[in-house]
């Protein structure tokens, strides 16, 4: 397979760029929206294709997952760089730079991608403060709790109780 030329990336960040539901996967959840899609990635086929007589010619399912594997590999790094800045360890932390179009995506997908949601416990047994449910943590069995003997009477009971007074 041939190597993407740098005209093409850039073209489809230009593309990406005026149909950022695309860049985003909001447009895949619906079956219209599965059809815009691919129209959407057959006419961006098209314009990577037609970039340059000697440029790789990509079917549109090859381009998004050439697009996929690009966004993934930028994610990756924006995230070791903001784990890089959050280490501990003392010296200072290693700069990652990232190319410009490799920005101009990053912009796309808004500058806010990686970070945590707010509200969202990220570890479901944390009770906060580094605190664990003690249910998942405990090595000893639970306890079981003894059942009690019921005082009511019932019916049966009764009825038996009363044809023997009588």
């Amino acid at each position: 397979m041939k190597m993407v030329l740098i005209e093409q990336i850039s073209a489809l960040i230009d593309f990406l760029e005026n149909h950022q539901d695309l860049a985003l996967g909001h447009c895949s959840r619906t079956n219209e929206g599965r059809s815009l899609m691919r129209r959407y990635w057959m006419e961006c086929a098209q314009i990577l294709n037609a970039v340059s007589v000697d440029c790789p010619n990509k079917t549109p399912a090859v381009w998004r997952s050439f697009y996929n594997e690009y966004k993934s590999k930028l994610l990756k790094k924006i995230k070791s760089q903001k784990s890089e800045l959050s280490a501990t360890g003392g010296g200072p932390a290693k700069k990652i730079i990232l190319t410009p179009l490799q920005e101009r995506l990053y912009n796309i997908l808004g500058r806010d991608v990686g970070e945590p949601l707010q509200g969202v416990r990220h570890n479901p047994l944390s009770l906060g403060s580094g605190k664990f449910c003690s249910a998942f943590t405990s090595n000893k069995p639970p306890k079981r709790r003894k059942r009690q003997k019921s005082t009511r009477q019932y019916a049966s009971e009764a009825d038996h109780a009363a044809l023997e007074a009588a």
